[in-house]
């Protein structure tokens, strides 16, 4: 009898994108937040037999751990993370009080899923992007994932992008998975493609409006509009664009506020520079108009 590879079934598939713009989002990670008892199941047994991917442990700089919401850790598991962002304690004897942790028979496959969860969140680095694991994909180039072999019933996806801060809010979408005999190929004209054409879309913290010259209210083209905190800034052009009730002719997208406020730096060539604060929260899209003064 020969040996035949093991065909995977893509059971969901789709793209991140920016819900502003419309373009692909690459390395955004999609988790799965919520599944059916029997795919928590076998997350579990595999993290049990396999323990977690080398890469966790490997070159691993744990002052870029966030703190987790711990609200929504048992008190095992906040015992876990105060000993996980320790530096006395070392990488093997963290390994094992993991191993402690997921092994517990005093805490269910659930809790264990969503504690393993927030460990992999707090270990989260450019190290590890593109880190195999069931529960967790990331974008390629063109925003694309997918997930394979799941079983049927109730999904929910959610999708961020760990590594930059505050540019974008998390976003999430409930899907079923039905019970069928049939393998799901990436064929869009199929009935299943709607979980194979899932859009996940990010929100944008951004800033846009217009720069124009306060006497005579016309357009100031290649006016520099620049966030003090950091390197983010857009170019004025001559055009003005609309976008739902704004009009613009400069815009900031995906960028990277600070608080309590976003400092902004205005300046164009014979005008007087401008500074001016704003509350920006992620996830915000906001309009401000600049007036700038000529010299």
């Amino acid at each position: 009898m020969s040996n035949q590879k093991r065909r995977h079934q893509v059971t969901l598939a789709g793209q991140v994108i920016n819900n502003l713009t419309g373009e692909a989002i690459a390395g955004a990670r999609i988790k799965i937040v919520q599944a059916p008892d029997k795919f928590m199941d076998v997350v579990i047994f595999k993290t049990q037999l396999f323990g977690l991917p080398e890469s966790l442990w490997m070159n691993q700089s744990y002052s870029r751990i966030p703190n987790p919401p711990l609200e929504y850790l048992l008190p095992k598991t906040q015992e876990f993370h105060e000993q996980l962002i320790n530096p006395q304690i070392s990488k093997k004897e963290k390994l094992e009080l993991f191993k402690t942790l997921i092994g517990d028979s005093s805490l269910n496959n659930y809790q264990k899923f969503r504690a393993l969860q927030i460990i992999l969140d707090c270990w989260q680095s450019d190290q590890i992007i593109n880190t195999k694991y069931p529960e967790r994909t990331y974008s390629t180039s063109d925003g694309w994932f997918y997930f394979t072999d799941l079983p049927t019933g109730s999904y929910q996806l959610e999708a961020s992008l760990p590594l930059s801060e505050m540019r974008y809010t998390n976003t999430s979408i409930e899907v079923e998975v039905p019970e069928t005999k049939n393998n799901i190929e990436l064929d869009l004209n199929t009935s299943f493609s709607d979980r194979l054409k899932l859009i996940l879309k990010l929100n944008p913290t951004t800033l846009l409006g217009k720069v124009i010259d306060s006497e005579t209210k016309e357009i100031i083209d290649m006016a520099k509009v620049k966030i003090h905190e950091n390197e983010d800034y857009a170019m004025s052009s001559r055009s003005v664009h609309q976008n739902g009730h704004s009009e613009w002719n400069y815009r900031l997208v995906a960028l990277s506020p600070s608080q309590p406020f976003t400092t902004l730096t205005v300046s164009a060539q014979g005008y007087v520079t401008q500074q001016h604060q704003v509350y920006l929260q992620t996830g915000d899209i906001k309009q401000l108009d600049f007036q700038l003064v000529s010299q």
